[in-house]
């Protein structure tokens, strides 16, 4: 997962100097930031990345901000609960580190500011109204989405002589990852395959498809499977290969323009 340094921290003061018989002045409030991620504290670095950017801007925990953490294994449920507690604990912002917790939050409060710190797909599974105006009170990151993918296929299509796509067509990709949470970067080459034609079925219909594959360069490991039709220029199915299993997406729906 990539984890950037996306937060918001609502902070406000002023220093008043009035006689000694005046009445004191209320202390200010320390700004509370909810955080609902789906690792532990002691092991989260996406954590890590939120307090070091804090500190970088030169806020102080428990003195500027106070950090409410709520975590959990990734069950829809326990989000839900956590989520819900951080409302009534009157936080001013809730930084979201997954899908799950995003949702969560989002059906706990429509007020509260929410920031979408790492996550995928958000108009496809119905977080936002789009990257470009997601509306309501969540703002924050996308890794992946339709869209996003769509750009990268259009991009792939200009810089690299990979089109029209047949069957067995392989191309290589580098880029750089910045990865905030030690300040160092990361190479990442991958290699692209055209496996096979393919016909497949999903919400939005039956299509003809080019099943795509896109594997680490330097381990073979297989990263996503892909399968776009040239026919509404869409990716109608995506398949990502995760440590503990794999996450699909599928078209459910489409208009031709």
């Amino acid at each position: 997962m990539i984890c950037r340094r996306t937060f918001i921290v609502t902070a406000g003061g002023s220093l008043l100097v009035a006689p000694l018989s005046a009445q004191a002045q209320p202390e200010a409030k320390v700004p509370r930031i909810g955080v609902l991620s789906g690792r532990p504290p002691n092991n989260d670095p996406c954590l890590d990345a939120l307090r070091r950017g804090l500190i970088d801007l030169g806020y102080v925990e428990g003195r500027s901000h106070v950090l409410e953490l709520r975590w959990s294994d990734g069950a829809n449920e326990s989000f839900l609960k956590l989520g819900s507690d951080l409302v009534a604990r009157k936080v001013a912002v809730i930084v979201a580190f997954i899908n799950n917790a995003t949702v969560a939050a989002k059906q706990a409060t429509s007020t509260i500011p929410i920031v979408m710190a790492s996550g995928s797909f958000p108009v496809e599974l119905g977080i936002v109204a789009s990257l470009a105006h997601p509306g309501g009170n969540i703002t924050g990151l996308a890794e992946f989405s339709t869209g996003v993918f769509a750009k990268r296929l259009q991009l792939l299509k200009e810089a690299v002589p990979v089109w029209p796509l047949t069957v067995g067509k392989t191309w290589e990709q580098s880029n750089r990852q910045e990865r905030p949470v030690d300040r160092t970067t990361l190479d990442r080459n991958s290699v692209w395959t055209v496996d096979t034609d393919e016909t497949i079925t999903v919400p939005a219909g039956t299509f003809r498809t080019m099943k795509i594959t896109w594997r680490n360069k330097n381990t073979g490991a297989l990263i996503y499977q892909m399968w776009y039709s040239p026919d509404v220029k869409q990716w109608i199915k995506i398949r990502e290969i995760l440590s503990n299993g794999q996450r699909e997406r599928e078209l459910m729906s489409f208009k031709l323009k």
